[in-house]
This record gives C-alpha cells, sequence and structure tokens, in this order.
C-alpha cells in the first residue's frame, strides 16, 4: 500500500484527497465529498518523491462518513481505466520502497 496526495478532477468538480491505497488496480481517495459512482475522473497522483501521475479512472464505491473510522475514513474506490506502463512501473516502484506495515519479530 502507498500513501500519496492526491486530486480528482471530474467533468464538473474537482476533490481533493488523501490517498490510504494506491495499487495497479486504482486507488482509495480519503474524501467527505466524493464523486459518484459511475463517474469518470482524472486523477493526479503526487508521490512521495514529487513525481505528479496523471491517470484516468471511474468511480466504482463509495464509504461514507457513517461507515468511516480512523482507520478506514470516508472516501472512494476508483478503477483505473488503461493504466500506462510507466505509470504502473512508478507506483510499483514506490511500492516497493516503502516501509512494510506489518512485521513480525524472529522467535
Amino acid at each position: 500500500m502507498l500513501h500519496a496526495a492526491v486530486d480528482v478532477e471530474s467533468e464538473d468538480n474537482l476533490y481533493a484527497g488523501l490517498s490510504y491505497d494506491v495499487s495497479a488496480g486504482g486507488i482509495f481517495v480519503a474524501t467527505f465529498d466524493t464523486p459518484p459512482l459511475g463517474t469518470e475522473v482524472n486523477v493526479t497522483v503526487t508521490l512521495p518523491d514529487a513525481t505528479k501521475l496523471e491517470l484516468a479512472g471511474i468511480v466504482r464505491w463509495h464509504r461514507d462518513a457513517r461507515l468511516a473510522s480512523a482507520g478506514l475514513p470516508a472516501g472512494c474506490g476508483i478503477e483505473w481505466n488503461d493504466l500506462p506502463m510507466d505509470a504502473l512501473r512508478s507506483l510499483l516502484h514506490f511500492a516497493e520502497l516503502r516501509e512494510p506495515l506489518l512485521w513480525e519479530m524472529d522467535a
């Protein structure tokens, strides 16, 4: 899982949020103001090294504020449309470099 700053733009609106999960399949954007399901969006992902990826996607699901918690914020899941190979490489590279979220001590 990779965290990144995110801007999501639809035909009518601009939504800003933080990513809690970026992968080759899509992104979860933590925001209280979500685009409607099925909305085609342009997503700008700013990676930790300041690289900006301009990607297209579609809103597939929402988690509203009533179901949110500290570990599961409100927001929406966006599926990528035809993720370019260079963007996929960038996402995978940063996912490999980040610290693991869970680890086990050797016995």
